[in-house]
């Protein structure tokens, strides 16, 4: 099919290398499912993100996140179990249980949660004694009022001053003291939040009152320089943002690593060495011919598998998934060993007197898939040069795999471009 034998053995390296980093691939989706590995590293994030063990709690058991149990999640919403309160120690043992496999949350259902939680009955909070003390007037129409002007103060933050003049209208001096005092507190607290507008208040008043001074550092540090409700989801988005991206960053260097640990194992395990694999395709033109006819007429059938998402990084966790990769992972291999390559090992002793016509090489003694030579006793002339050239073409083929699939399949189209204008 082609003029050149050099082109048809480089078409054969690079489909044959193209089909080992499609199951190394394939590989990576079945233990990154198995691990759950994508939502363990976003859990890891997020605890290292929300470091306050009770706010974590609640944004994990949000029903728009729900990353842990169903059970751990009703526990942790309704901040009560059998008696107990959702303290510190009780949030971090309900989270470490094990957790719902959810490997991706977005910035807006981030935002919103994390809002969400901080705001909880932070208006109930900031308000409780100025409440206490309107409960315990007696009914009239000023406790009404003062109730109504309450409501106002809790759902806009503006009416402090309407709040303070009604006061002073009232004939109880004991009433008037503590609706002075708790109306005080209020002011103090609102004056320490430094918030230009009153929709930051909620918010702010929750950052405040998170225990560990490391999330409430890090979420007043956020939103300094907000002056609005919409500034300060946007300023909470592009800090998500960011420790996703981080977060990210560890996952592919570590999907990077399992890649090339398994590219070894897979390069040793089949016996793919680079060198001999080379030299067979040059030494035998049918089998080049074959390998190189069959790149042609199923490279870009593979090609479309990998753009389908081959892809660990974007994995599904279901076990339908993790039989998919498995059954895609077995065609691939068998794919492979229909074209019949020189891979794989063999133990065959071989003496002075015995010929193997099945050996590729022209001699035994050199036949980098017999283990049996291997060991020097058994071959003490030749065992050296065997372990050196085995290492060199198991490290080439495991440095060639780790490019991964996309990168061979592209220089398969162009060299096959190149090679059938040539034909």
């Amino acid at each position: 099919m082609f003029n050149a034998a050099i082109v048809e053995v480089a078409i054969g390296l690079i489909f044959i290398f193209s089909l080992l980093s499609i199951l190394v691939t394939q590989i990576n989706s079945v233990i990154v499912n198995i691990l759950n590995l994508k939502a363990t590293r976003l859990k890891e994030q997020l605890d290292e993100m929300l470091s306050d063990p009770v706010v974590r709690a609640k944004i994990l058991a949000h029903p728009l996140i729900r990353m842990v149990d169903t059970e751990v999640g009703e526990f942790l919403l309704t901040d009560s179990y059998e008696g107990t309160r959702l303290t510190e120690e009780v949030a971090r043992r309900m989270t470490e249980n094990k957790k719902a496999r959810v490997d991706y949350i977005s910035q807006e259902t981030f935002v919103d949660v994390l809002v969400d939680v901080l705001t909880e009955n932070t208006g109930q909070k900031l308000y409780e004694a100025l409440a206490n003390v309107i409960d315990k007037m007696e009914p009239s129409v000023e406790k009404s009022k003062f109730r109504q002007l309450l409501r106002q103060i809790q759902i806009s933050g503006t009416g402090l001053n309407e709040m303070r003049a009604l006061i002073e209208t009232l004939a109880d001096p004991e009433t008037k003291k503590q609706m002075l005092v708790a109306l005080n507190l209020v002011d103090s607290a609102l004056d320490k939040l430094k918030a230009e507008n009153s929709d930051l208040i909620p918010l702010l008043l929750g950052v405040r009152q998170i225990k560990d001074k490391y999330l409430e550092t890090a979420l007043i540090a956020v939103l300094n320089t907000a002056s609005n409700i919409q500034q300060a989801r946007s300023k909470l988005a592009e800090w998500f943002e960011g420790s996703m991206s981080r977060a990210t960053r560890k996952y592919t260097d570590e999907l990077q690593r399992f890649s090339l640990v398994i590219s070894f194992l897979l390069a040793l395990l089949l016996n793919v060495d680079t060198l001999f694999t080379a030299r067979v395709l040059w030494e035998d033109p049918a089998l080049r011919t074959s390998v190189a006819a069959t790149a042609l007429a199923t490279a870009s059938e593979l090609e479309q598998d990998i753009q389908n998402g081959l892809d660990p990084e974007t994995a599904e966790s279901t076990l339908e998934d993790v039989q998919d990769a498995v059954d895609e992972a077995q065609a691939t291999l068998e794919t492979l060993l229909e074209l019949r390559l020189p891979i794989g090992w063999v133990i065959q002793p071989v003496d002075e007197t015995t010929i193997n016509p099945d050996l590729s090489l022209s001699s035994d003694r050199l036949d980098p898939r017999n283990l049996w030579q291997f060991w020097p006793p058994n071959n003490p002339d030749g065992w050296l040069e065997l372990w050196v050239l085995k290492i060199i073409g198991l490290a080439l083929t495991t440095i060639a795999l780790a490019q991964g699939a996309p990168f061979w399949f592209d220089m398969l189209r162009r060299l096959t471009r190149g090679g059938s204008s040539n034909s």
